[in-house]
């Protein structure tokens, strides 16, 4: 059986954030990028995603195709080294940047998105000292798909 479109938008995502290297011209390199995982997921390898589906608001009208607006969120984070004089929110706006730069290069997630808005960006509440911060990113993907079959981009 395919994959829904709602889910090759996830596995887009996660593709598209795999990309990001130093070697690839971007600022960063990202570690490791993961799905959500209710069971926990491991912050070992860092600068690291974790990919959150959020809300998904659907336009069921009288139409052969649903219209939807659906919330994902990026946890980034990281951890930075006690001898490391870099601001952290350098470290985070690099990664943010490039974040932006992967995505807004393929907008339309491999044919399976309308559109992608960035909406927000909120650091992690933090305490210093502590070894991890980070920041969620709130995108909004725009995407259709056949009433009558989830798994066809509409």
């Amino acid at each position: 059986m395919a994959e829904t479109v709602r889910e090759r938008i996830l596995a887009r995502i996660k593709t598209v954030l795999e990309g990001i290297s130093v070697a690839g011209g971007y600022r960063s390199d990202i570690s490791s990028v993961q799905r959500y995982l209710q069971s926990g997921n491991s912050l070992v390898n860092v600068p690291c995603v974790i990919i959150n589906a959020g809300p998904d608001k659907w336009d069921q009208s009288r139409t052969p195709v649903i219209r939807s607006l659906f919330s994902v969120f990026l946890d980034v984070w990281i951890r930075q080294e006690e001898n490391d004089t870099t601001p952290t929110d350098k470290i985070l706006n690099d990664l943010i940047a490039d974040i932006y730069q992967a995505l807004w290069a393929d907008t339309t997630l491999n044919e399976n998105a309308l559109d992608i808005n960035f909406l927000s960006i909120d650091p992690f509440e933090t305490i210093e000292g502590q070894p991890h911060a980070g920041v969620t990113i709130e995108l909004e993907i725009m995407y259709g798909f056949q009433q009558s079959d989830p798994e066809v981009v509409g």
